[in-house]
């Protein structure tokens, strides 16, 4: 939606700041997303709450296209974001409970990374979609891909083991996934299967806020909301920005496809990167550096070098949420994990709801400054956020591996 607002505003007359309720309402939508299929991806499964939070995705991005109305942009991008916002949780369970311990941060994040690359894919055909289609061609196009993704995602993708162990599923059907999986592993008539790990609560609930985690669970609900309130601030307004600090709308949107691009490479070289030297350590320093490339975009909004900055900023800035989305699936049991990560991004929504709404302010204010500077010191709290984090697992002995 952020790419469109610069046409939309001209066409609808209307200025910029008009569209924060809708960029809200989308986001209002993945905070309820995230949280139910979160809960839901522990109750019926992984596979087919992701492909029921796709399909919603689909059909009501379809719809956005057709919106004459604000009214009816609120109503479509609210239920675009549920979908949308509920895929991300189950999404980053599934293949967390996938990966083997030793390269799950970086296998996590190439699957994370997903997400900017779809920013820098929107970003890169959102300039031809609007020639050729007007607005309605970005819209068109989403709908259209993840209507694909659903499908594949129905019939391809299989159901996450150690869920299925855990919700004692019938031996014929886990036996036959482990086959799939590794054709040469055969199991003893008398074998009995269970997952070794350490336990808070018998509920999800109990597990997260329990006396065992709760500390935890609120400290990285904090580190959540502060780094989607990042994320989405610039996310939907950058492009605003750079067009009203004197760049063409072509040159804008291909530079937030560049710091979009720069998150695709960021997650995976910080998940590679945690699995070395854990991912709180890495988070520590990433936190601090993305403060000082958001200034650093400030700095060189208008000469050359704009480029560069915006891409190391996007490698800060997004591969920080990517590697916390994978962190927070390490720090709680099978049982509980869904429910964890749809929590905490669910919680995190709330610092992107708020986001254009401080954002549309500061736009209309036109001070380029503190729009960069607000940025800046919500990643430097988030500095402070995981370093309490570090110090409450070391505490508690949670494991983050």
């Amino acid at each position: 939606m952020g790419l469109v607002v610069p046409t939309l505003s001209e066409q609808w007359g209307l200025g910029p700041e008009a569209f924060s309720t809708v960029l809200s309402a989308a986001l209002v939508g993945v905070l309820l997303g995230s949280a139910i299929a979160g809960r839901l991806g522990d109750l019926i499964g992984r596979k087919w709450t992701l492909v029921i939070m796709l399909a919603i995705a689909a059909v009501f991005m379809t719809l956005t296209a057709v919106a004459e109305t604000m009214n009816e942009l609120i109503i479509y991008r609210f239920l675009t974001g549920v979908g949308a916002g509920g895929s991300i949780p189950v999404a980053i369970a599934f293949t967390a409970e996938y990966m083997p311990a030793a390269q799950r941060n970086v296998l996590v994040a190439i699957m994370y990374s997903g997400a900017p690359l779809g920013s820098v894919l929107g970003a890169f055909t959102g300039p031809t979609a609007i020639d050729w289609f007007g607005w309605h061609g970005i819209f068109w196009f989403g709908g259209a891909l993840t209507a694909l993704a659903c499908v594949a995602l129905a019939v391809m993708l299989p159901e996450s083991l150690r869920y299925l162990v855990i919700r004692n599923a019938s031996r014929e059907r886990i036996e036959s996934l482990i086959n799939r999986l590794n054709p040469s592993v055969s199991l003893a008539q008398n074998a009995t299967l269970s997952i070794n790990e350490a336990s808070h609560g018998r509920t999800a609930m109990a597990e997260l806020l329990g006396s065992g985690r709760r500390q935890v669970t609120l400290t990285l609900w904090a580190l959540f909301l502060g780094t989607q309130f990042v994320i989405f601030y610039l996310g939907l307004w950058l492009p605003t920005v750079f067009v009203r600090a004197g760049l063409s709308l072509d040159i804008a949107l291909y530079v937030v496809a560049i710091y979009s691009l720069g998150g695709v490479f960021g997650g995976p070289i910080c998940g590679w990167l945690s699995d070395r030297y854990g991912a709180q350590r890495v988070l520590a320093l990433v936190y601090p550096t993305a403060a000082v490339a958001i200034l650093g975009v400030f700095g060189v909004l208008t000469t050359s070098s704009l480029w560069i900055v915006a891409a190391l900023a996007g490698v800060t800035v997004i591969g920080c949420s990517i590697c916390l989305g994978g962190l927070s699936a390490t720090l709680y049991p099978t049982h509980a994990r869904s429910t964890a990560v749809g929590l905490a991004l669910g919680v995190g929504r709330f610092g992107s709801i708020v986001a254009p709404l401080i954002g549309g302010a500061v736009v209309a204010s036109g001070n380029n400054f503190v729009f960069f500077a607000i940025a800046s010191f919500g990643s430097l709290m988030c500095s402070l956020g995981i370093l309490m984090l570090i110090r409450l697992t070391k505490a508690q002995k949670i494991s983050s591996s």
